[in-house]
Order: C-alpha cells, then structure tokens, then sequence
C-alpha cells in the first residue's frame, strides 16, 4: 500500500509576523512568499490586464514618447533659433 502524503507539507510558508508575535503559518505564494492576508495578492497588473485601464496617457510608454518628442522639439527649437 502507498504512503500518503501531505502536498502541503512540503509548501514554503508566510512567516509574516502575526499579532501574537508568532510567524504565520498560511502557505506563501511563489511571487513573493507571502499568503494573501499579508500581502501575496497586493499589487494590480500593469496596462490592459488591470481593470481600470481607460485610455492609457499615464502609461509607461505613453511617457516615454512624450519625453522622446518634447526633447525632438526642444533641439529643433534650439537650431532654429541658432539659424537667425
């Protein structure tokens, strides 16, 4: 007959501190080691995976093209003004 076993056993657990002073022994996620109580679920997805995307502006890239295009006029300001 086989042996059964506990598949939880052998799972990493949170260790977070607990109000007793203990460490909590929930079962960690694998992001970041913590169970959902303290902390494993925090954080929202980044771009359309998050719920509450709407348009976009605010997004990293977004940003970035805007700097890349305000420093692409700042230069063709700064040649124009060196042409008079």
């Amino acid at each position: 007959m086989t042996e059964k076993r506990n598949p939880f056993a052998t799972m990493t657990r949170c260790g977070a501190k607990t109000r007793g002073g203990k460490p909590c022994q929930r079962i960690g996620n694998k992001r970041n080691g913590r169970c959902k109580l303290h902390g494993g679920r925090a954080g929202a997805p980044s771009g359309q995976r998050n719920g509450a995307w709407r348009h976009g502006g605010r997004a990293k890239e977004a940003k970035a093209q805007r700097k890349a295009i305000r420093a692409l006029l700042r230069e063709a300001t700064q040649l124009l003004r060196r042409d008079k």
